[in-house]
């Protein structure tokens, strides 16, 4: 096994992309993967659920992987594709195909892209026959003849396939009366219902990855949700002799449920779900195979992979844990929190996350030392750098899903320029309705921009704890987006952690850490010391012997935020001041704007 000896052990935490982490064995998998039950359930059940759904990052191409072995042990059967292919994936020009061909008024039209996605299956299938009779026939078959008609030529990627189609109905052809033909598939779909018992059973893996999903999320939706449907049929029609496996996006899932359908479908998905400890167990698995120069403690790799990983200088001498120092929350007293905690908060809880989080601190401790610089100090710059990762990539998904558009409108735009505190209480939710309704021209009644990023899992909310009298702060996840989990109206709104920090500065309210799962009390907030005490340096170049204004109105000073307005209109400067007052707005500036006038 790879990893057990220390020439074979891991400088890193493995590749964010799972393909790329793995090799042919499952002993080097295992090291990879974690099988909670739930996994452990899916891999063993007979017959196997064929769809395994997850937000980006949740290990769905692992898993599917790890199913493709379960499948290569068993004698006799043909997976597809051969090796060294490990899935059926798209290319990197699969989303430039002409789509729209298969939408009318802007909506896809499922009946077709289930049509598509059957004939291309049945031609991969068709094809991998092909092979297999040809491996262990030496002289042509009759069926071999007719599946050579029937395929036509020797394309056998389903990606591809429908990407060729597509193109196709672009140049004009598969086309009647300017409306698009989808292939007749009934000859193709005839032989695999005849001759299914008369081959081995066949698994087909593709991996729907989605790494340009967020160029044309209708488009890759409709192929989804059009290979879903094809494979259901294909499945009840061979009395699940075909055996077709795929991975899909959280966003297919929410459309298949407004099916009549679901309840029928739903029993053959597989959502995965991480528990915080799983996760936890995932770091310390990866963290226990690094080498042994990369351990603060290497002689507790095995015992103990978070001291071995933190070093002592973490470790709580009373209760012996791993805790850091969250300096951003303090008021007076030093605030500790425990490092499984620290890191799950400032990630979106999925594998991925973790694996980012430990490379970045890996790189922050990997840096020589600065005089007087911490341990503490270095991994908790890492982990503000992973979570910068993590947003980045996270944002880049939801910004199609946002409902406004344009440069002031935008995801980024509006949380850069609304969202100042990781607090936010109704009078601070009032504001940001009010004032970015008025940017956008819509009525502040119909306009709730703070709901979307609940639902994007970048807001949290407080909800009462079932077993205990306190509230905890709920926050969905990447792969939850029902308005049934979204309250009507919240006392405080929470930003997660993985905004913090560059573009954002977002200013922490000190007293209450902010993450999914901790507990809230607001009596513990502590609003006086929402930024800074300090006196902050003018951005302003100091010029010596020039008279800038004559005179200043004080009177305009205006605290809070503001626009290009407040530089002319005393006004305007009036207005802002009067409704900050009567919404009871916060005191501190972000920024001064002053009138002013010359003489």
């Amino acid at each position: 096994m790879r990893g057990s000896s220390d020439e074979n052990k891991y400088l890193d935490f493995g590749h964010e992309t799972a393909s790329n982490d793995l090799a042919w064995t499952n002993d080097v998998v295992d090291e990879f993967f974690i099988q909670t039950d739930a996994i452990r359930d899916f891999l063993t059940r007979t017959p196997t659920r064929p769809f395994i759904a997850g937000p980006k990052g949740s290990g769905k191409s692992l898993l599917l992987f790890k199913r493709l072995l379960h499948a290569k042990t068993q004698p006799g059967v043909i997976v597809l594709p051969h090796h060294p292919v490990k899935a059926y994936s798209p290319a990197l020009d699969f989303s430039t195909a002409p789509f729209w061909h298969l939408f009318k008024d802007d909506k896809p039209v499922m009946h077709l892209w289930g049509s598509l996605w059957s004939w291309a299956l049945c031609r991969t299938i068709i094809a991998g026959w092909y092979e297999h009779e040809r491996m262990t026939h030496h002289d042509k078959t009759l069926r071999m003849a007719t599946m050579a008609e029937l395929m036509v030529d020797r394309r056998h990627d389903p990606f591809e396939l429908v990407f060729d189609y597509l193109h196709e109905v672009d140049t004009g052809l598969n086309r009647r009366r300017g409306r698009a033909l989808v292939p007749d598939v009934s000859d193709l779909r005839n032989f695999i219902v005849r001759n299914a018992d008369e081959y081995p059973p066949t698994y087909v893996f593709i991996d729907n990855h989605d790494d340009a999903f967020e160029e044309q999320p209708q488009y890759w939706i409709a192929s989804a949700y059009g290979a879903f449907l094809a494979i259901e049929e294909l499945h009840a029609l061979t009395n699940r002799r075909l055996h077709c496996m795929l991975t899909l996006r959280p966003e297919v899932i929410w459309r298949l449920r407004e099916s009549q359908h679901f309840p029928k479908w739903s029993r053959d998905i597989f959502q995965i779900t991480w528990e915080d400890h799983e996760l936890m167990a995932l770091f310390r698995k990866r963290a226990s195979y690094l080498h042994r120069s990369l351990l603060a403690r290497p002689d507790l790799a095995q015992s103990d992979p978070m001291h071995a990983f933190f070093g002592d200088e973490l470790v709580d001498p009373a209760t012996g844990k791993v805790t850091i120092r969250t300096v951003n929350l303090e008021t007076d007293e030093p605030i500790h929190e425990r490092v499984e905690s620290y890191l799950l908060r400032h990630t979106l809880r999925r594998p991925r996350d973790l694996i980012v989080v430990g490379n970045e601190i890996l790189e922050k401790v990997r840096t020589p030392v600065v005089a007087g610089e911490s341990r503490a100090r270095r991994i908790r710059d890492g982990v503000n750098a992973a979570s910068r990762v993590i947003r980045d990539g996270y944002l880049a998904e939801c910004e199609s899903r946002w409902p406004w558009h344009g440069d002031d409108a935008s995801l980024k735009s509006f949380i850069k320029r609304y969202i100042r505190y990781n607090i936010i209480p109704q009078t601070e939710h009032a504001r940001i309705n009010r004032e970015f309704a008025e940017r956008i021209g819509q009525d502040p009644t119909v306009t709730d921009p703070l709901s979307a990023l609940v639902t994007f899992g970048l807001l949290g909310f407080p909800v009462p704890d079932a077993n205990q009298p306190v509230a905890v702060q709920r926050f969905l996840r990447p792969d939850e987006s029902t308005s049934a989990q979204i309250p009507l109206s919240a006392d405080y709104y929470l930003v997660h952690p993985v905004l913090y920090g560059d573009p954002f500065h977002i200013q922490p309210v000190k007293g209450q850490a902010v993450g999914p799962n901790l507990p809230f009390d607001p009596m513990k907030v502590n609003w006086d010391a929402r930024i800074s005490q300090g006196a902050r340096r003018s951005s302003i170049p100091d010029f010596q012997n020039v008279t800038v204004f004559s005179w200043i109105h004080l009177s305009d000073l205006h605290f809070g935020a503001g626009n290009i307005s407040h530089r002319f209109d005393q006004k305007a400067v009036a207005r802002s001041i009067l409704r900050d007052i009567e919404t009871n707005a916060p005191k501190h500036p972000n920024y001064v704007f002053i009138t002013v006038a010359r003489k």
